[in-house]
């Protein structure tokens, strides 16, 4: 088939409903469309618009870090720090009046995928899907390693992305100096510290972010920026070396397969500045041979809580 008729047949492939049709009638067609479909088809909505109305009202509020959804379990949700639980009333603290989820998990990621799940299958197989306002679906359940994928979703981890002036200048000089590790436990305030630096430091310098999994362009605080979204770091990096001109590339969520697209940005000039799962500095020289790629590590506890290390020092 040429290129051509697969892009038709791609763009057929993204009308609602046409995932129910594709793998059953035309399965050959629909498995070579498949492998082109790296990204999520993009939803205009908000978080709380794919769930159910009664729980949209509980979560529609300011301040809404997280929300835990389980099967036929109460519903957690953490605001500003504090964790409450859904009631008749709204949000309460008292787990005694709370209600339990009514619907099962699955039914509500179908939900949020607005009946799309193939769109997200990718994604989904690594346990999460992202939303196009920065949402993450965190999803949990049983997993087929065979085929790749979720049978049964059981609960979902909804995490919302914050846009905080949080990066003082003692951070900005220190992000200027070198590759810089941002470094903290989870739901720490890692990714809310990496988008305001990036933010700010685009005012005046070449910055490339790559959005791996779409929750850093939120908010329009990366208007600055050259954003590229859906691709794997060391896929961007190279489009960004070679087309983009970049001073600074910023990413979320190292892993130990990223040090040598990291040793070829630092070998072209550029300067890194990315996050990294660890609680502790012991934690990171354990995690990898990351020392030998940064020049500051800056631990995060919390938005506005960071702790600045100079490992030339």
């Amino acid at each position: 088939m040429c290129g051509c008729c697969l892009g038709i047949v791609y763009e057929i492939y993204k009308i609602k409903y046409a995932y129910k049709i594709f793998p059953k009638f035309f399965p050959d067609i629909f498995l070579r469309c498949h492998k082109f479909v790296t990204c999520p088809i993009q939803l205009s909505m908000k978080f709380w618009e794919r769930l159910p109305a009664w729980i949209a009202k509980c979560v529609n509020i300011s301040g809404v870090r997280e929300i835990r959804l389980r099967n036929n379990a109460p519903i957690r949700v953490n605001v500003k720090g504090q964790w409450y639980f859904c009631c008749e009333q709204g949000l309460c603290i008292d787990g005694s009046q709370c209600k339990i989820l009514d619907v099962c998990c699955d039914d509500i990621v179908r939900m949020a995928c607005n009946n799309s799940i193939f769109a997200y299958e990718q994604m989904l197989a690594e346990g999460y899907f992202t939303l196009d306002d920065g949402s993450r679906f965190g999803v949990a359940g049983s997993y087929s390693s065979a085929g790749q994928v979720f049978v049964e979703y059981t609960s979902i981890c909804i995490r919302l992305p914050h846009c905080i002036d949080c990066a003082n200048a003692h951070i900005m000089s220190t992000v200027r100096k070198g590759n810089t590790l941002i470094v903290g436990a989870p739901a720490s305030g890692k990714t809310t510290l990496l988008r305001d630096v990036a933010s700010k430091i685009s005012k005046v310098e070449n910055v490339v972010v790559l959005d791996e999994r779409g929750e850093l362009d939120v908010c329009c605080v990366l208007q600055n920026c050259d954003v590229l979204k859906w691709t794997s770091k060391p896929v961007g990096v190279e489009m960004a070396l070679r087309c983009l001109s970049p001073q600074y590339v910023f990413c979320d969520e190292l892993s130990q397969a990223d040090l040598a697209w990291i040793s070829r940005a630092t070998s072209a000039g550029v300067k890194v500045i990315a996050t990294l799962h660890a609680g502790c500095f012991d934690e990171v020289k354990r995690s990898g041979n990351w020392l030998d790629s940064f020049s500051n590590v800056i631990f995060c506890s919390g938005v506005g809580k960071y702790n600045v290390r100079n490992l030339a020092q």
